[in-house]
């Protein structure tokens, strides 16, 4: 898999790669939270991490005027401190070893949960393509074999560590 280009980093909050480290596969994702989307980017897997790089969104420039024209200045503000708190909008990334498994959720959208070996979890919506409605079975096909994928590379990783 090829570096990531000038146009890659404009659209995502790409992630500086460790020395030594090589990009594997990378996937449409979503960061979820109660079954919705809270922001897209992609799911990206290394010889030693897991990342999560999410789309560059304009939350400064959207959030203040469009809660202004509403009447709303104090909500705009509420929520920009709210994903700033939370981070929801920043990159994440989790080195292999912190990884204790990887679960596919049921039901739609199809979604995986990355389980930490302190007892955190995440969860990622999986899309088959950045256009794919949410309730395609395109879109389960491709949360699975990320699973599959995912899976192998913590055995793999596990294995040749030991």
């Amino acid at each position: 898999m090829e570096a990531r280009d000038d146009a890659y980093r404009l659209n995502y909050k790409a992630q500086t790669l460790k020395e030594g480290e090589r990009m594997q596969s990378s996937w449409i994702a979503s960061v979820a939270i109660g079954g919705k989307a809270i922001t897209g980017g992609n799911l990206v897997l290394t010889n030693q991490r897991l990342l999560f790089e999410p789309m560059r969104t304009p939350k400064d420039i959207l959030l203040g005027p469009i809660a202004r024209l509403f009447g709303l200045k104090s909500a705009g503000d509420i929520l920009n401190k709210t994903l700033d708190d939370t981070k929801l909008l920043e990159p994440w990334s989790i080195s292999l070893p912190e990884i204790a498994a990887i679960d596919a959720l049921l039901g739609r959208p199809p979604q995986l949960r990355v389980i930490l070996i302190n007892g955190e979890s995440k969860i990622f919506i999986i899309s088959a393509s950045r256009w794919s409605p949410i309730w395609s079975t395109v879109n389960e096909q491709a949360r699975d074999e990320v699973v599959t994928r995912l899976r192998t590379a913590l055995n793999y990783h596990y294995w040749d560590s030991n």
